[in-house]
């Protein structure tokens, strides 16, 4: 199913007392995963993407990579959102989104630092046709 040089790492860590809320999962590919949850109210579920994107070295080697995955993602996005009252994406985009643009860029706060990479590009592209919001967190 996988090429046999396949080596990503994608996986959900769920506690054990919420497993008996989980409806499916599904590796989609070796870059992504998705994890379904059943809240008990009918007509709410939760979809979580995991993603982890081509690096920009591998985005600059072979560009073909990184357009597979934005369009094998967005096509699960609008595919679980069309089953789930809420869907969630997080993982490794391998992207710099810095600091905000324009006043067009809604998908990200006020207090972003530094400049955008190439990965970052493609990560706002992504962001402004789903109409998504980029929020992170260090620890």
């Amino acid at each position: 199913m996988f090429p046999e040089s396949y080596h990503y790492g994608l996986g959900f860590y769920v506690q054990k007392e919420l497993l008996n809320y989980v409806s499916s999962y599904c590796v989609v590919s070796p870059r992504l995963a998705y994890l379904c949850l059943h809240t008990g109210r009918k007509g709410c579920s939760i979809a979580f993407i995991n993603a982890y994107a081509p690096t920009m070295n591998s985005h600059r080697d072979n560009p073909q990579k990184t357009e597979v995955f934005y369009r094998d993602l967005k096509q699960l996005h609008q595919q679980l959102q069309k089953k789930h009252s809420i869907v969630l994406l997080g993982g490794d985009f391998n992207a710099k989104l810095g600091m905000k643009q324009n006043d067009l860029e809604v998908f990200i706060g006020n207090y972003g630092k530094g400049s955008r990479n190439e990965n970052g590009e493609l990560l706002t592209d992504f962001l402004l046709e789903e109409k998504l919001f980029s929020c992170q967190h260090r620890l």
